[in-house]
């Protein structure tokens, strides 16, 4: 040891202080250190020296400026134990983004500022592990988590500001959970340009939305569009299916008793349209009847009208409009 170097020697030093805190948890009939001033660099040094014999022994009087009420302190590249917790806490006051405690996984320490590091592949600037919680993020304020990828060049595919892992090879558990206890949101997602929420369930469902309420406004799934002069082939909900055969559908509803699978209205405009460029826009299957007409308001059809248009009026007479026009042509049916 006489020719290690000061810092080298300071390692060493902290590494017998942790195997001495050991030793005394070990020995509680053994006195405890004495508390005396702040450790000197020659006291260091000496300890250093007769170090492993003394903690053999498990009893040294080590200056400490807190060793009577919180222990040792935490040494790099070394285990680390402790029976209470260790807190941490701020006094500065703060400047911008300013952090208590940094860890880096790097070949330089991150800077206070954020400021981008060189980091290592294929490592975690910090791991947290429990039996139930890992880490641990509480806030009064804006945020209890926030995860930041600082890079700003071309993103790789499956980098993620937080990544969520579940290594269930069964049906239970979540990647991720968000939950309010209000009437909030309970997961949010955003995108300037890009998509706000992207999911993929591989061989399964990618989305779900479930609800319990059984009141009006009740809905697994609502979908927005809410600029109010969008184009024409804008839509609320967008269904793509890649089949080339008939063996697919692009949305599929279904009602578990006498109600409504899909319901369309329009304030002005037309309530469900079905377009089909080389086949038919709508084919109705029913055990009673295939289409029903609910009659209207009068008692004959009206003045004016779009060709093809049906309508049935209260009297039970079933008009086609022929002619387009505020003056239209109508030809009765039945």
């Amino acid at each position: 040891m006489e020719h290690a170097s000061e810092s080298e020697l300071l390692a060493h030093v902290r590494r017998l202080e942790q195997r001495i805190k050991q030793l005394e948890q070990q020995r509680d009939d053994l006195p405890r250190p004495v508390v005396d001033a702040a450790p000197s660099r020659r006291n260091l040094f000496r300890l250093a020296a007769v170090g492993v014999g003394t903690a053999a022994a498990g009893v040294v009087s080590l200056p400490s400026t807190a060793a009577a009420t919180c222990g040792l302190p935490i040494v790099a590249g070394c285990g680390n134990s402790s029976d209470s917790t260790t807190g941490l806490v701020h006094t500065r006051a703060a400047s911008g983004e300013e952090a208590l405690f940094v860890a880096s996984n790097s070949a330089h320490p991150a800077p206070p500022d954020f400021a981008q590091a060189s980091l290592a592949s294929n490592r975690w600037g910090v791991f947290g592990m429990s039996n139930k919680v890992g880490v641990l993020g509480e806030t009064p304020g804006t945020y209890a988590v926030h995860g930041r990828r600082t890079a700003t060049a071309t993103t790789p595919a499956g980098t993620a500001a937080v990544f969520g892992e579940h290594k269930n090879t069964d049906t239970y558990g979540t990647g991720v959970i968000g939950k309010h206890w209000g009437a909030g949101w309970g997961m949010w997602a955003t995108s300037v340009s890009g998509k706000g929420l992207h999911a993929d369930g591989g061989t399964g469902i990618g989305a779900e939305g479930v609800t319990t309420g059984a009141t009006a406004n009740s809905f697994g799934l609502v979908a927005r569009v809410t600029a109010t002069s969008p184009d024409d082939s804008s839509a609320a909900i967008r269904a793509i299916t890649s089949s080339t055969t008939a063996g697919s559908n692009a949305i599929r509803a279904s009602h578990a008793g006498s109600g409504t699978s899909i319901y369309g209205s329009s304030a002005s405009g037309t309530g469900i349209r079905g377009v089909s460029p080389n086949g038919r826009g709508g084919v109705f299957t029913g055990a009673k009847a295939q289409v029903n007409l609910t009659p209207g308001a009068l008692a004959t059809h009206p003045t004016d009208g779009v060709r093809g248009d049906l309508y049935m009026d209260s009297t039970g007479n079933l008009w086609l409009c022929k002619t387009s026009g505020s003056t239209a042509t109508w030809t009765q049916l039945g």
